[in-house]
C-alpha cells in the first residue's frame, strides 16, 4: 500500500467537545481500504488514546466532531520506523483524492466536555497515493 507521509506533531492543544458538538451518527471507517477510498492512518506513539475527530475542508469551519476508532499507542519507536513497519491505525476512509483540509484529533471528555489533542493544518492529500499517514510523537 502506497501512504504519503503527511505531518507528525508533539504539541498537544486544548478542546472543550460538548454533547451538542458530536455527531453521533457518523459510521467508523472500515479497516479495509478500498479502490474508492483514501484512507487516513494514525501513528500514535504515546501513551495516550484518541477517540474524537473533526474536519475542516480547505479554509473553512471544522464541523462536528465524531468519533474514530480509540487510537492508543501504535508504535513504540519513531514515526520513520512506525511508516516502515507499519505501526498505525486506519481512522477514516474518506473518498479518492479528497481535496485539501485539516484535522483535530481529541482524546475521550472528561464530566465538563475537556479534552486534549492535536491539529494538523492543511493535509493535501496525493491522488496517487491510497491515503495518508499522521503522526503523534512524544513531547520532550
Amino acid at each position: 500500500m502506497n501512504l504519503q507521509r503527511l505531518q507528525s506533531k508533539a504539541n498537544h492543544d486544548n478542546f472543550i467537545i460538548q454533547d451538542a458538538d458530536i455527531d453521533r451518527l457518523y459510521d467508523p471507517p472500515k479497516p479495509v481500504p478500498s479502490d474508492s477510498a483514501w484512507i487516513l492512518c494514525v501513528i500514535n506513539i504515546t501513551d495516550v488514546e484518541y477517540e474524537y475527530a473533526a474536519i475542516a475542508a480547505h479554509g473553512g469551519s471544522y464541523g462536528k466532531w465524531f468519533r474514530i476508532p480509540a487510537t492508543g499507542k501504535t508504535c513504540q519507536t519513531d514515526y520513520d520506523e512506525c511508516m516502515r513497519t507499519g505501526g498505525r491505525k486506519v481512522i477514516l476512509n474518506l473518498p479518492k483524492a479528497p481535496p485539501p483540509f485539516s484535522l483535530r484529533l481529541a482524546t475521550g471528555r472528561d464530566e465538563i466536555g475537556n479534552a486534549t489533542g492535536m491539529e494538523f493544518l492543511g493535509i493535501e492529500p496525493d491522488d496517487t497515493c491510497d491515503g495518508g499517514v499522521v503522526g503523534i510523537d512524544r513531547l520532550f
